[in-house]
């Protein structure tokens, strides 16, 4: 049994959820869908419409609130890329469509963080707490 915060499922099987959630929520809005055969790119899913072309897409997931990055060598901001983000909070979950070109103008939600002193690889972020 699933607790309302998801917290009996491992890291592992949050992200598979939210690949799956994404899936059915694309289908359910009337996109083709196709699967990678290797996730080497950064890229999930890639979906098609013909009023919207093809989108690459980078599923993330999150408990509640807290920071999920995307590494800079992987998701170069750019029309054809987006971010689908599954928040699961209690019971239920919400999902975010974000066009990677948010990306261009960072601020505190959106984050661009190089990291100079070579602490962590250069990545973009989404900063969801409280406080914002």
């Amino acid at each position: 049994m699933i607790s309302e915060n998801w917290s009996s499922v491992s890291p592992q099987q949050i992200g598979q959820i939210a690949e799956y959630i994404a899936r059915i929520e694309f289908a359910k809005q009337g996109f083709s869908i196709y699967i990678p055969e290797v996730d080497d790119r950064g890229v999930d899913l890639l979906i098609h419409r013909d009023d919207t072309g093809y989108v690459k897409v980078q599923v993330k997931s999150l408990r509640g609130t807290g920071y999920v990055f995307m590494r800079k060598k992987h998701f170069k901001p750019a029309p054809d890329l987006a971010l689908c983000l599954i928040v699961f909070s209690g019971p239920s979950f919400e999902m975010f469509f974000i066009p990677s070109t948010r990306w261009l103008t960072p601020c505190g939600v959106f984050r661009d963080n190089d990291y100079p002193e070579g602490i962590s690889a250069p990545e973009y972020g989404i900063n969801l707490s409280r406080k914002i």
